[in-house]
């Protein structure tokens, strides 16, 4: 008789169980709204510590140089006269605009105002991203979250404080979303486009990207069948346009030239297959599988920006510089995708009915974020004098000492750092390069001075090509030990990141600050 009372009391006590866990349990529609806005404080955690690096950006230096050139003299310089070497005779400097809006806000709000600059640009890009998945789909969220943090992981390095680059991710994003428009057959979004892109074109020379996408954009809708012949006109008037900058009609000529170049000596303008098992490559690869697999299931017809998204994944692909362009239209265009497969409304019951362990997941997602946030410090903007060999590291100290010395003279500079040079020194020195590359430079000179620093045969000829007065060397780069020990040269300065060679006849002082924490300030 016992078993039987057993087997009748049991579904009384799993039934009472299920009622307390009933009544503890959040109602529905309240579990939805925590569950929502810890996603939404996830995915803004995770851009913040992603986009939050410290590091003042190397480009910003000759940028603001120009642009107080410009304010001295009362106009944009046409020609070079921050290097005493080989500068290119008609320098059409395609930064000009974002040198001049960073000068405008370090003069009048200091790192302050470089960030939040920067927040404010990447803020504006997400919001767009995300006005186009919500056009896409009513309910976007559990598609959002899935596909934006891999947008986040390959778009966070166009972020470096502050770089023209993201001044072109901003005009992307919002031509992306003019294009929604354009899909449903609206045409007076070109009118606000063509003065937009006229910023555009006068801030960064990524414009001619935004010309590609409308290209891309017109076959994608000839093909579908709907009206086209209004984009390749609007590429062709944006063509048109380029001439209203500075310097005229010469900035075409610097952009045949400039797009013609490998810069294969720079890290970022390499293809991405050369680095093989690098986080960005398997991030890009997994960007790519999905939308292949989305391709098979849905058909390519299904997937309006397809065409566009070939188009800037093939730049990635070619060019690590160009995935955070990838990842603007991946993080606007694939959770409609998404979406649109049986796993996006799996994902999107999730949403509507959360799991315990589903909630505690991302609440786990934010945490971590919260402290990799606050590791990161984002409200910080650093001029770093010490680091890692393959970090970006001023050398503060030694422009501190040459401004004490009141050297006056030509000084040979790390490529990365001869613009902070000149913002720090100039016009009492010249330096023999800075990252302007192919705004300034002829390629043969670049490739020159990276093989003297590497100490590569020929290297004192480099040094007696031009009338160098002292050397600024990097103490972990291969021409360090090689100066120490060649006559004509003196060291004068050294600190735990930099040294100076001078030439001995300029009777400069002897100093040293190794071992000692030399801050670098902004600007």
């Amino acid at each position: 008789m016992l078993l039987p009372e057993l087997t009748e009391a049991a579904p009384l006590q799993l039934s009472s169980a299920n009622a307390r866990a009933a009544r503890r349990a959040l109602p529905p529609r309240l579990a939805t709204r925590l569950l929502r806005a810890t996603v939404w404080a996830s995915l803004l955690l995770m851009w913040l510590s992603r986009i939050s690096a410290p590091a003042v950006d190397i480009d910003i230096w000759h940028e603001m140089a120009l642009a107080r050139a410009a304010a001295l003299s009362g106009s944009i310089p046409q020609t070079d006269s921050f290097a005493y070497t080989a500068p290119i005779p008609r320098v059409v400097h395609h930064e000009w605009g974002a040198g001049a809006v960073a000068y405008l806000v370090a003069a009048h709000a200091g790192a302050i105002g470089i960030l939040a600059l920067r927040y404010l640009l990447g803020a504006l890009i997400g919001m767009l991203c995300w006005a186009i998945a919500r056009w896409r789909r009513a309910d976007a969220l559990p598609a959002f979250s899935t596909i934006a943090p891999l947008g986040i992981f390959l778009g966070g390095a166009a972020f470096s404080p502050i770089r023209a680059h993201l001044y072109s991710l901003f005009f992307l994003a919002a031509l992306l979303w003019l294009l929604e428009r354009d899909r449903r057959g609206g045409r007076r979004w070109i009118a606000l486009w063509l003065p937009a892109s006229l910023v555009w074109l006068n801030l960064h020379g990524g414009f001619v990207l935004g010309i590609a996408v409308l290209l891309a954009h017109g076959v994608e809708q000839w093909l579908g069948g709907a009206r086209w012949r209004h984009l390749p006109a609007t590429a062709v008037a944006m063509l048109a346009l380029i001439p209203v900058n500075p310097y005229g009609t010469a900035y075409y000529g610097y952009l045949w030239r400039g797009l013609d170049m490998a810069r294969a000596e720079i890290p970022e303008w390499n293809p991405i297959w050369r680095g093989i098992i690098s986080f960005p490559v398997a991030a890009f690869a997994i960007s790519l599988i999905v939308l292949v697999y989305v391709a098979a299931r849905r058909g390519w017809r299904t997937m309006p920006g397809l065409a566009i998204l070939g188009v800037l994944a093939a730049a990635g692909a070619l060019h690590v510089r160009m995935l955070p362009f990838y990842a603007v239209a991946w993080t606007a265009y694939a959770p409609g995708y998404l979406a649109s497969l049986p796993a996006g409304t799996r994902l999107a019951g999730l949403f509507r009915r959360p799991r315990p362990w589903f909630q505690a997941a991302w609440l786990a997602i934010a945490v971590f974020f919260l402290g990799l946030t606050i590791v990161c410090r984002p409200w910080r903007l650093e001029v770093p004098a010490e680091g890692a060999p393959d970090a970006a590291v001023y050398p503060v100290g030694a422009v501190e000492y040459l401004s004490r010395a009141h050297f006056h003279g030509n000084l040979m500079t790390p490529f990365e750092y001869g613009a902070y040079v000149s913002w720090k020194l100039y016009p009492a020195v010249r330096v023999a390069i800075d990252s302007r590359y192919e705004v300034a430079y002829p390629e043969w000179w670049t490739h020159r001075v990276l093989d003297l620093y590497r100490a590569q045969p020929g290297w004192r000829g480099t040094l007696a090509a031009y009338p160098t007065d002292a050397v600024l060397v990097r103490r972990v780069e291969p021409l360090s030990p090689a100066l120490r020990q060649e006559p004509g040269w003196k060291r004068v300065y050294a600190d735990s990141s930099y040294e100076l060679y001078a030439r001995p006849w300029l009777n400069l002082p002897i100093a040293g600050e190794t071992g000692r924490p030399i801050p670098g300030r902004f600007p």
